[in-house]
């Protein structure tokens, strides 16, 4: 009996050796397996090996953007621009560099690498009124993923044109766009498109004299000569904060006014009445310089505070 029992205590405890043997052995093989620098620069020869960037990674390669709106940094209904400090999103798969099949780096899920050796779809912002070049950031990592899927989100402030609208000034409400179009490649080549959210505005700061009323965003083609290239079109639609111009535009206005009816009350041959006359003639000159300053010289609309201004 106590021979069974001490042959049961050594089956149990050689047991327990070799289950702690074998969790060892598995907890070397993920070791061996973990991220090293030697192994991603061996991946990158692989990827980078013949990899040429100025060839399309497919034959029509799809491009899917948003834009994520940080600030609005001037709209400017006088010179018809708005100032935007916004990032753009842009993703787009490479067959090239896909590694998702090989078993040997199958722990690396992305990698990073720059613009100096990755094909990078030659996009500008089509209405902008200070940077005519190609969107670019040399500096900026890229992600790839092991899929091949590529992230690239490039920020800068952008100074668009914009199609202003003045006729309710100073309770105006204006809607500016963002356009974006490929170049040199056709809508056949590079084509544009939209991801699930295309605008993005979680970390939006709202500014001073514009409140942020709502955005669209629409995927189009565009005809340049003979040649058609894909759009995208982000829109985004301010209202005009009026607590300000309420206080230093109408409620002036409205007592100059009060004063014009003041002027029946003056005795025909008293002598103050030309003068008075004058003076809020001149008030009101003053008042149609300054709202004509504000607002674009352009005849495709004409403000109604114009009009009373000259009218009165």
């Amino acid at each position: 009996m106590r021979a069974m029992l001490i042959y049961l205590i050594i089956c149990c405890f050689k047991a327990l050796v070799v289950g702690q043997l074998a969790g060892v052995t598995g907890s070397l093989s993920t070791v061996n397996t973990l991220y090293t620098s030697a192994r991603e620069e061996s991946l990158r020869s692989d990827l980078f090996g013949s990899y040429q960037k100025n060839s399309r990674p497919a034959p029509i390669s799809d491009i899917r953007c948003n834009i994520k709106l940080l600030s609005i940094k001037d709209l400017n209904i006088r010179e018809q621009t708005m100032s935007s400090v916004a990032y753009f999103t842009f993703i787009w798969n490479d067959t090239r560099l896909n590694w998702s099949s090989s078993a040997s780096y199958s722990d690396i899920e992305a990698i990073y690498s720059t613009e100096s050796v990755l094909f990078i779809p030659p996009i500008v912002v089509e209405n902008s009124v200070s940077n005519l070049g190609l969107i670019s950031d040399k500096t900026l990592p890229i992600k790839i993923a092991q899929n091949g899927e590529i992230t690239w989100s490039p920020g800068n402030i952008y100074d668009t044109s914009c199609d202003i609208d003045a006729t309710f000034y100073p309770f105006d409400v204006q809607t500016c766009s963002i356009i974006l179009t490929t170049r040199g490649y056709t809508s056949n080549q590079l084509s544009l498109s939209l991801n699930d959210v295309p605008v993005i505005l979680t970390s939006y700061q709202e500014n001073g004299e514009w409140t942020y009323i709502r955005s669209n965003a629409s995927a189009s083609v565009v005809l340049h000569g003979s040649e058609v290239y894909s759009q995208v079109n982000f829109s985004f639609t301010f209202e005009r904060r009026t607590p300000f111009h309420l206080l230093s535009t109408i409620l002036p206005l409205f007592f100059l006014v009060s004063m014009t009816c003041f002027v029946f009350k003056i005795p025909v041959d008293a002598g103050e009445k030309l003068g008075y006359c004058l003076t809020v003639l001149l008030a009101f000159a003053v008042y149609l310089t300054l709202v004509s300053d504000n607002i674009p010289t352009t005849s495709t609309s004409t403000s109604y505070l114009s009009v009373f201004l000259n009218l009165m």
